[in-house]
This record gives C-alpha cells, sequence and structure tokens, in this order.
C-alpha cells in the first residue's frame, strides 16, 4: 500500500470496484469530492439543481467537495466503481454540483483493467496506479475553464496555506500567521480572505475537517484518537464542528464512507 500519492493540487485517498451490493441509500456530503461509475442502470442521484438524475452507463459522474447529494439504487445489486479525492486549488470545478463526464472507450479500458485485479492482495500498487490514471483521465475530460483558477494567490499567503495544509493540527492564531507572512495582522486577515475566499482561521477548520475525514477513510483509529491528531480539543469538539459544517457526527460520517459501501482497503494514504 502506498503511504500517499499526489497529483499537482490533487490527491486521492480511497477507490474501490463493488460488486452485489444491495440496498444504496444515503446522502453524499463532505469535504472530498466522489467520482463514480455504474455499468447499470438504476442508481439515482438527486440533487439541488438535479432533481433526479438517473446515472447511465455511458458516463462518470463527478460531485465537488462541500456538494450536498441524495443517492439510491432501484434496481439492486449494485456495481460501482468509485473514487474519492481532495482538490487543493481553486478551481471553477468545485462551483458545481453533478459533472457528467462521457465514458469513453479508453476510460471504460481502464476501468475493466481495475475490475480484472479488485480482489488480488498483490496487485494494490496497480489499482492505486490504475485509480490515479481513471481520475487524471477523467479530468482532462473536462471542460478546460473548469480547470484553471479563479484567483491568484500571492507567493506569501500561498505560503501561509502551505503550512497550515501540512500541519492541521498545529493550532496557530492569526497573529502567528501574519508575522509568518509579514504583515500587520489587519492587512493579513483582510489579503487572505480576500484571497482565498475564507478568513485563515475558517481555512485552519477546514484543513482540520479534511484531516479528520482523510484519517476516518484510512485508518482504524478511534474518534478520541482522531480528534487529537487532527487538531480539535476533543472528540466533543470535533463532533460539534462536523454536525455544524457538513451536517453530520464523525461516526455517520464514518458509516458513509465508501460512498455508503462496506469500508474497503483499497485506499492510498496520505503522506505527511
Amino acid at each position: 500500500m502506498f503511504n500517499g500519492q499526489m497529483m499537482s493540487g490533487f490527491r486521492v485517498i480511497e477507490h474501490a470496484y463493488i460488486h452485489g451490493l444491495g440496498r444504496w441509500n444515503f446522502d453524499v456530503f463532505g469535504p472530498f469530492c466522489r467520482l463514480y461509475y455504474n455499468p447499470l442502470p438504476g442508481v439515482v442521484f438527486s440533487g439541488k439543481n438535479n432533481p433526479r438524475l438517473e446515472l447511465s452507463p455511458n458516463s462518470f459522474y463527478l460531485i465537488p467537495q462541500g456538494k450536498r447529494v441524495r443517492c439510491w439504487n432501484e434496481k439492486p445489486p449494485l456495481t460501482q466503481f468509485y473514487l474519492h479525492f481532495f482538490i487543493f486549488e481553486r478551481l471553477p470545478i468545485l462551483n458545481q454540483e453533478i459533472i457528467e463526464i462521457p465514458a469513453d472507450e479508453e476510460l471504460l479500458n481502464w476501468v475493466e483493467k481495475y475490475d480484472d485485479i479488485r480482489n488480488e492482495s498483490a496487485a494494490f500498487v496497480t489499482r492505486d496506479l490504475l485509480a490515479m490514471h481513471i481520475l487524471s483521465g477523467v479530468l482532462l475530460r473536462l471542460p478546460q475553464e473548469y480547470l484553471y483558477p479563479t484567483q491568484h494567490i500571492s507567493p506569501t499567503i500561498a505560503k501561509v496555506c502551505t503550512i497550515i495544509s501540512k500541519n492541521p493540527e498545529r493550532k496557530i492564531n492569526n497573529k502567528e500567521l501574519a508575522q509568518l507572512a509579514g504583515y500587520p495582522l489587519s492587512s493579513f486577515i483582510r489579503a487572505f480572505t480576500k484571497e482565498v475566499g475564507e478568513t485563515p482561521q475558517v481555512f485552519c477548520r477546514t484543513k482540520r475537517i479534511e484531516m479528520a475525514c482523510e484519517l476516518m477513510s484510512t485508518t482504524d483509529s478511534s474518534l478520541d484518537e482522531i480528534a487529537t491528531q487532527s487538531g480539535f480539543a476533543d472528540r466533543f469538539h470535533m463532533s460539534q464542528v462536523f454536525s455544524r459544517v457538513l451536517g453530520c457526527s464523525p461516526a455517520r460520517f464514518r458509516q458513509q464512507l465508501g460512498g455508503g459501501l462496506p469500508k474497503r482497503k483499497h485506499i492510498i494514504r496520505n503522506q505527511k
């Protein structure tokens, strides 16, 4: 198992191909993006701007992070390839809700290769590489305007974002961040908020949530341990933040990992 794989601005955290699941009915919502491919009809999504969207076997479907979508299967059993990943750049893709990408012969060939080795315990490296290849192929088939950043972040603010992202568990206040940037406090908060789109402390909270979600997905650590490792005061504090931001408890979120599917070991672990 790899201990972390990143493309520029992206990180794959979990992927699997599931066969024969019966009932599938849950809410998609979380800080990472979800990519789905269903070779059989009968799976339905319902989002804010898509009251009812039946997934076609001829398409991949991408749900950007932070979007709430209802999912269910009307014709069990369920067969599905899924992939979870983070986007770290501020891209127009994140402003979309459900994105449909045609499944051409090349993409389907890579998914078939993945499916062929899904149960081979020694093939985890190949599965990880295939997962990244599938994701790259899907993203490259998006309209290019989805992939060009809408905002320019200065090197100084980008440096602060990197420090926060690499150490989300570290408790650091705005005064310390301003010193790292070499800005007066008020100027730093104003510049950071304008360039990043949220205040420094909200950005810190976002990164703690991302880290907690990733640890839930990639480890068997207890919620108490995850809360500490992610920079929350304790499990209760983490639960408060999750309920306020994600609309569900950490325990409920963990149950829904894998897109509502049984948890698998086909995971690309984060490297710190």
